[in-house]
């Protein structure tokens, strides 16, 4: 969970950043909390997955790299989900832990929304599915992978 407090906080400034780049005052809205939470629950799946890879494969810096350049680039952080072509949307929205979160935060801070009205992406039920679905996978996939680490003899040689 605490690997996933700074890209949350980054997030959160950035919001807040465009917020008063457009001349607002950042809104301090306690429905922000939901999706905030919904980007920490989904980043610590992905981070699970990630562990899991490196217990089997060692070196795949590489991989913790690429997926904060796909934070960035199809997270909806940089460019909203909405203005990018409709398949890497789709993409975003389902497998980006980020996305539905920061689709939200834009939806309740820049557009007046509420939680419960979500207009874009896929609502509220996505944005609570997602993480828990990415979790669980991350939980699941650790699991089996941590069980080849130790049946190949790479776990042992940490």
């Amino acid at each position: 969970m605490i690997a996933a407090v700074p890209t949350a906080l980054a997030v959160l400034a950035t919001g807040a950043t465009a917020i008063i780049l457009q001349g607002g005052r950042p809104p301090f809205d306690a429905q922000v909390v939901v999706p905030l939470a919904a980007i920490v629950l989904g980043t610590c799946g992905l981070a699970l997955i990630l562990c899991g890879l490196t217990l089997v494969f060692k070196r795949i810096e590489i991989i913790t790299q690429l997926s904060v350049a796909v934070y960035a680039i199809a997270g909806g952080t940089l460019v909203p989900l909405a203005a990018m072509p409709d398949p890497v949307a789709f993409l975003s929205r389902l497998i980006v832990p980020i996305a539905p979160g920061i689709e939200a935060m834009r939806d309740i801070l820049l557009g007046g929304h509420s939680l419960a009205a979500l207009p874009t992406g896929w609502g509220l039920g996505w944005l609570l599915a997602q993480p828990l679905l990415i979790t669980v996978g991350g939980v699941v996939l650790f699991d089996r992978l941590e069980d080849l680490a130790r049946r190949r003899g790479t776990l042992g040689r940490y």
